[in-house]
């Protein structure tokens, strides 16, 4: 399979917000308007075991900070490019999940601290206020987050990078289990993901610059030079 190469230095920014915009409606949307009743998942021993830590938020929400730093941290158009196209997949298969078999964890049995630091019992509330509990399985969290780290295992992206990433992801993927906002399943189901997403898009996708991309997809050109 082939995919055309967007991104380049003179439209870095533009595609940043291009592709922000298409995550964001592509996760809000199954987010709040389901084709079926959302279901419980069972919890595990470890969801059972898992304290409620609510200043953890700050973790969890860092994801966003994360996935800027990501995309702008890059060496390589190219890899922006791959990151990129593996969100947008990812993407698109949690959105289906999320519309055909949502499901949703029981935030109400975690209310917020009422007495949890004013700063945190803000951001806490916003997030419960947007981002409703369905969207559970998989954990979007997880697997985005990944991803990142992922993006920076090709030979040209740093290894500090890669392990500076990795470890922040790891953080995040805890804090999706003691922010109660995920289980465990979830959590698991989200990794499989952005390792099967990191394969496809940046080992088996095959990519060609926008304009031969167009040839071969009207078949004027079949043997457009790939870019591995």
């Amino acid at each position: 399979m082939t995919l055309p190469l967007l991104i380049n230095k003179n439209n870095r920014i533009f595609m940043g917000f291009f592709w922000a915009a298409v995550f964001v409606t592509g996760y809000l949307i199954p987010n709040h308007f389901h084709l079926f009743e959302p279901k419980l998942l069972p919890m595990m021993w470890i969801d059972l075991a898992t304290p409620f830590m609510p200043w953890t938020v700050l973790v969890y929400t860092s994801e966003y900070y994360m996935f800027v730093l990501g995309y702008l941290l890059l060496s390589s158009d190219h890899n922006r490019d791959r990151y990129m196209w593996a969100f947008f997949g990812v993407t698109v298969i949690s959105a289906a999940v999320f519309v055909f078999f949502p499901t949703t964890f029981p935030r109400a049995d975690y209310p917020i601290p009422p007495d949890a630091h004013w700063f945190v019992y803000r951001v806490f509330s916003n997030l419960r206020a947007v981002d409703t509990p369905s969207n559970a399985f998989p954990s979007m969290h997880v697997c985005c987050c990944y991803l990142t780290a992922f993006a920076f295992l090709p030979r040209e992206e740093s290894r500090w990078k890669f392990w500076w990433f990795l470890t922040w992801t790891t953080a995040v993927a805890v804090s999706t289990l003691t922010t109660k906002q995920h289980y465990l399943a979830d959590l698991i189901a989200g990794f499989i993901e952005a390792v099967v997403g990191y394969w496809i898009f940046f080992k088996w996708m095959r990519y060609v610059s926008f304009t031969d991309y167009f040839k071969i997809l009207f078949r004027k050109d079949s043997g457009a030079p790939s870019v591995k």
